[in-house]
């Protein structure tokens, strides 16, 4: 009994040490994600669509090509835009210590955050891809960007404005299609020419699915 007693006090230390181990080693790995999460701290940037492109005269899609060919319009890269200020010279103090700022994180391999003003929710499926295709510009939806210098929200986007818009787009193109709106000259099948009207057509568009542009499901995936 004397030898299974004086055994108990290591038993109780070993197994303190077992319960508290996993918690220690809990802590540590919180300390690193925090100071993981703190090295990793997005570098904001300055930006002035007004002077890029009002002053400057850059379009939309050099920077936010994605919006040509998929759904979301993407967000430039340090790399693209570097592509210009690597050889690009400012005229002014405050340009320049801009133009320092974009240099340092991009030597710096910094990640960039952009602010992003019209995220839409998750159940909303919208593609930038077909509204540049059909030649809808970028200010219907985002406002006077050019006439900003950190952009701002204009226009709720919500499904009052969407579905609105699709309506009008729907009706001007049901018009066009029942309103002729060119004259021509045409030759019968002996060769005569006579005097005709036909519509304007322009072979390269595809024509506008007029109901599917009011479907729910077009925009709730």
């Amino acid at each position: 009994m004397k030898h299974t007693a004086s055994r108990r006090p290591l038993f109780w230390v070993i197994l303190a040490i077992i319960a508290i181990a996993p918690l220690a080693f809990l802590g540590m790995g919180n300390g690193s994600q925090a100071a993981q999460t703190v090295a990793e701290s997005p570098t904001v940037l300055p930006f002035s669509h007004q002077v890029h492109i009002q002053e400057v005269g850059v379009q939309c899609v050099f920077c936010h090509s994605d919006a040509l060919r998929s759904p979301q319009a993407g967000l430039p890269s340090l790399q693209k835009c570097m592509a210009c200020h690597a050889s690009v010279t400012v005229d002014n103090a405050d340009a320049e210590a801009r133009v320092a700022q974009v240099l340092a994180a991009y030597e710096g391999n910094s990640r960039v955050q952009w602010p992003d003003v019209y995220k839409q929710p998750d159940f909303v499926y919208f593609s930038h891809r077909p509204h540049i295709a059909k030649g809808v510009s970028c200010q219907a939806c985002h406002g006077d960007v050019e006439q900003m210098d950190l952009v701002e929200k204009t226009v709720e986007m919500n499904m009052g404005f969407c579905v609105e818009c699709h309506r009008e787009q729907v009706a001007k193109e049901a018009a066009q299609a029942e309103s002729p709106s060119n004259s021509a000259q045409i030759g019968d099948q002996t060769g005569n020419a006579q005097t005709g009207t036909v519509a304007t057509v322009n072979p390269h568009e595809q024509p506008l699915d007029m109901p599917r542009l009011l479907d729910c499901a077009t925009c709730h995936k």
